[in-house]
């Protein structure tokens, strides 16, 4: 088995029991399909194998590929109903709109936007389509999202996650605490930051399981989390995505300044501020942390497009 490389950012977990009982508490159901992101050395996929569910295992290190392959072939010959399907390459290049959960290996599609970019699909939602789980290029079932990520792509993985909600069942990611924090701190801390929001536009998020450094090998400097998002009907939101972009963008841009100065920096008329944040009954001395998402809908709608 290879051992963890910095330039991938990997820290493994360091024993079967605790990859185990963090399968435990993400209840694998008989038939789900896991989209597992950065598998690295097996340990969380073998842990889910022993349930009867199909496994997309992406990882880019090809020395880890060829050893999750050869889990591959052993889980098709024990004939437990597990299967799994390796797909090397760049999580932030994969496609999960078009994997078939078939057990043969799958290419990934071209990049559509810039990892860890907010771009189209952040706090946007195509027309025709709602913002339910579905997993049309799936049959009827939706993937389930898991993996112990690396920790320096932690932020554009979760971007990533949001663009593709409309296939996730549910995710859950190992990750650094401090991220978790931002993602679970309700409104008026100061841990919330603009990744906060674009989360939280489309799932509520919760942390399963706390773990110190001594979990993973090598041992990373910080705490990590084991964090669950379940997704959520996004905020009724007339204003255009792109507006609603631009507004969460600009308050949390100058997040030590009030909204009114925030936003005025970014180009809005004080008084059309002033007016938005009465109209979406938010104080006028009001941060972008003190805000939670529907408020920001509201905001959205309050305040005029730039330029018009």
């Amino acid at each position: 088995m290879p051992v963890p490389l910095r330039k991938f950012s990997q820290n493994w977990l360091a024993n079967d029991e605790l990859a185990a009982a963090l399968v435990r508490s993400i209840e694998p159901r008989p038939g789900d399909h896991f989209l597992e992101i950065g598998a690295g050395d097996g340990r969380l996929t073998r842990a889910l194998l022993e349930h009867p569910v199909t496994v997309a295992a992406i990882e880019v290190d090809p020395r880890c590929c060829a050893a999750l392959g050869e889990l591959a072939e052993e889980t098709a010959r024990r004939a437990t109903g597990a299967r799994l399907t390796i797909i090397e390459g760049d999580v932030l290049e994969v496609d999960p709109s078009g994997l078939s959960m078939r057990p043969e290996p799958q290419e990934p599609s071209d990049r559509s936007e810039p990892p860890g970019q907010p771009g189209p699909s952040d706090l946007s939602e195509p027309s025709g389509s709602s913002d339910r789980p579905t997993a049309t290029a799936l049959g009827n079932e939706s993937l389930r999202f898991v993996g112990n990520l690396p920790y320096a792509l932690a932020s554009p993985i979760l971007r990533w996650t949001v663009k593709h909600r409309r296939l996730v069942a549910d995710a859950h990611y190992m990750l650094p605490a401090e991220v978790a924090e931002r993602l679970t701190a309700p409104p008026a801390s100061s841990a919330r930051g603009l990744l906060t929001v674009l989360v939280g536009w489309f799932f509520d998020a919760e942390v399963v399981r706390k773990l110190g450094p001594g979990a993973f090998r090598p041992p990373p400097k910080i705490d990590s989390a084991f964090l669950r998002l379940t997704p959520h009907p996004p905020p009724a939101c007339a204003a255009p995505p792109a507006h609603r972009r631009a507004v969460v963008q600009a308050a949390f841009a100058q997040r030590r300044k009030t909204l009114l100065r925030a936003l005025g920096n970014a180009g809005w008329q004080r008084q059309a501020v002033a007016a938005a944040l009465e109209a979406a009954g938010v104080p006028s001395k009001a941060r972008a942390e003190d805000l939670g998402v529907e408020q920001f809908a509201r905001l959205a709608e309050a305040l005029p497009e730039l330029g018009t």
